[in-house]
Parts: C-alpha cells; structure tokens; sequence
C-alpha cells in the first residue's frame, strides 16, 4: 500500500511539474505567439512528435485550419484540411479522442498521417465559452503507441480552455477591429461630404457676386 502511494505521489507531482513547466511557457503570451508556443511545449513536454492547435471554419464540408502545427523539432506550414476520415472528426463532435496505435491504419484516407509517420494520437475538443459549441481542437501526435496517462489528459483538457479563450479573445478582438475599420470609412466618407459642400457653398457664393 505504501509503494502504491508513494508512486501515485510521485506521478501527481510529475504531472504539477509538466504543468508548470507549460504554464511559465506560455503565461505571457498571447496570439499567435501563445499558440505556437502551446503546440511546442506539448509537444517536448511529453516527448510526442507532434503537435497541433486548429481552428473550424465556416467550410462545407467541415474543415479545419491549424494555427500552430509542430512536428519533430521544428513548426511547420500552417495547413487546411476536411474532417472526413481523419482521427480529428470525432474530436469535433465534442470528444475526446484515443487512438493509442495504427492510427494511420484506422484512418488510412488522411494521408498526412503516414506522411509523417504518426502512429498514435490524442486529441481534446475547444469549446466557446461564451456559448459552449466546439470551436476546434488541440491534438498530440506520435511516431510510437501511445501509453494513455490520466495525467496527459487532464494536461491537454486545461490548456484547451486557455486555448479555447484565447480563440474566443482573438476573434472579439477581429470584430473590433473591423467595427473601427467600418467607423472610419463612414468617417471619411461624413468628412468628404462635409468638404465637397463647403466648395459648393463657395461656388454658389462666388456666382452670386
């Protein structure tokens, strides 16, 4: 009992320690930068050979767009790609998702997979605050089987709401950009006007003399 406490002691501190170690990463980040940060320090963390952070547009079929892929040591193209077929459909259901093996072999329309060499993947759901509806997905990938751990689990769970929410911040602050963008137009365009009828007003004044 003594043995099986102390282990179960030892993993709870291992996993405080990844999540800490992610965390400080990350902390003062924000954007982009937050988000390739995230998929690195995954990534490393754990040992995995890749992963990803992605985002679900507004494309039929259903498809995703990542905002941070890494894969081996390094980031890679941000790419496109539909849902069917891919160990990430069921993820955007709304859950999460174990393939601890062949994963290549069980989805072998999404070629990326055997490109790379994947063999086991985990992926966790994004969700809207605001609204709770699935917004993407945060994934790790690997090129051995895949040993589930609650811990990793658990892992990715928090940090996909830190990703979720910074989504969410992303796109508010997209809206309010192009909120600002649509005033000064209309602006510009109350200005012009203003300008063009001091002229006429000028023209008027000088025929009238």
């Amino acid at each position: 009992m003594k043995r099986d406490a102390s282990k179960k002691d030892r993993h709870v501190d291992e996993a405080e320690e990844t999540l800490r170690a992610i965390a400080d990463g990350i902390s003062a980040k924000i954007g982009e930068e937050f988000f390739y940060t995230l998929v690195q320090k995954l990534a490393v963390a754990f040992g995995f050979h890749s992963g990803l952070v992605a985002e679900l547009t507004n494309k039929t079929p259903r498809t995703v767009r990542t905002i941070a892929l890494w894969v081996g040591n390094k980031f890679e193209e941000n790419i496109e790609y539909p849902l069917a077929g891919t160990p990430c459909e069921k993820v955007l259901d709304g859950h999460i998702k174990y393939y601890p093996d062949r994963v290549a072999h069980t989805f072998p329309k999404d070629l990326m997979l055997g490109e790379i060499g994947v063999v086991s993947y985990l992926g966790v759901p994004l969700f809207d605050p605001s609204n709770n509806k699935v917004i993407g997905h945060l994934a790790v990938l690997d090129n051995e089987p895949m040993k589930r751990e609650s811990r990793i689990t658990n892992i990715l769970r928090i940090f996909a709401e830190r990703a979720s929410a910074e989504i969410n911040r992303e796109r508010i602050s997209a809206e309010l950009r192009n909120k600002i963008t649509e005033l000064e137009k209309f602006h510009k365009l109350i200005v012009d006007r203003e300008l063009k009828m001091v002229e006429l007003k000028k023209e008027l004044k000088s025929l009238k003399n």
